[in-house]
């Protein structure tokens, strides 16, 4: 949710930063043309599967599945989920500094059309960290 209030104040500020600065300078900045060439990083984490017989058992609360499997593959697929979960927290680290880093390419002024690609960037950061919550 933090992401989400950070673009709602971040689209004041680059109102601001389109009246003023960008129209003095004919030259784009470093920083400004990092965050119009940004990508999406490629995530790289893969959840693991448990491997084994599932029956479905229903109760009060809803579907549940129970696993007919050992202890010795219960507890590697812990060890695994811990990896990816580690992984995934790494990914999401990521982004969240390519967020402030786009976000603080506002100060050196820009236009409208850059604007918008560094907002549709940011949108699809957001959104990319929401799917990955769920």
């Amino acid at each position: 949710m933090k992401t989400k209030h950070l673009i709602a104040g971040l689209a004041g500020s680059l109102t601001i930063s389109l009246c003023g600065i960008a129209s003095a300078k004919s030259t784009v900045h470093e920083s400004v043309q990092s965050a119009l060439n940004w990508h999406l990083p490629e995530m790289e984490c893969t959840k693991p599967l448990l491997r084994g017989q599932g029956i479905a058992i229903v109760d009060g609360t809803g579907d549940r599945t129970q696993t007919d499997v050992d202890s010795y593959t219960l507890n590697r697929h812990a060890r695994k989920m811990k990896r990816y979960e580690s992984c995934l927290s790494a990914y999401k680290d990521v982004l969240n500094t390519d967020f402030e880093t786009l976000k603080g390419s506002v100060q050196y002024g820009l236009t409208g059309a850059q604007a918008n690609t560094i907002l549709e960037n940011m949108k699809l950061i957001q959104s990319t960290i929401i799917s990955l919550n769920k």
